[in-house]
């Protein structure tokens, strides 16, 4: 069974609604519990990222897009990535064909199979203070309307009691 597809390049006559002949009727799925939609953030609300950690050999990215639900090279950008290896955490962004790498952090113990990762994306006027095990690590200059979606890939599971991996508090 397929749950989520994703289209890419141009695509003409497409026809939703009464105006299509095999799909009359708009179908709304839930997105997946890695993907979490950002909608109307607010100063003092945070983006809360906790799972599972259940492998070792790649890297968990948490992605903050803007434009589209994923990279896309014309429309979505990725407005700030954490990308946590085994021994360090790096801040970076993406547009176009440009990556940029704004800081590393090191963590003060490597990542384990089981471990629960938590961190914690708070939400100023101006930027995010990003937090890593409770402690603040990082901050990211972006205003509040600029994230759209959050995408945690990578091998991080959700865990028992919540919905998603990422999610929105206050």
């Amino acid at each position: 069974m397929v749950n989520w597809i994703m289209v890419k390049g141009n695509i003409d006559n497409v026809k939703f609604g009464n105006d299509a002949k095999r799909c009359s009727k708009y179908i709304s799925k839930p997105l997946p519990p890695h993907i979490t939609k950002i909608e109307n953030l607010k100063e003092g609300q945070y983006i809360s990222v906790k799972g599972k950690v259940t492998k070792l050999d790649e890297n968990i990215l948490i992605n903050f897009y803007y434009g589209a639900l994923g990279w896309d090279e014309k429309r979505g950008t990725v407005v700030l990535q954490a990308k946590i290896t085994n021994q360090n955490i790096f801040f970076c962004s993406k547009s176009k064909e440009n990556y940029f790498c704004n800081g590393v952090k090191p963590l003060k113990s490597k990542l384990e199979i089981g471990q629960i990762l938590n961190m914690v994306f708070l939400a100023t006027k101006t930027n995010f203070e990003i937090y890593y095990d409770d402690q603040e690590i990082y901050q990211f200059e972006l205003p509040l309307w600029a994230i759209q979606y959050v995408e945690v890939s990578g091998p991080l599971a959700n865990i028992e009691g919540r919905n998603r991996i990422a999610e929105i508090r206050k």
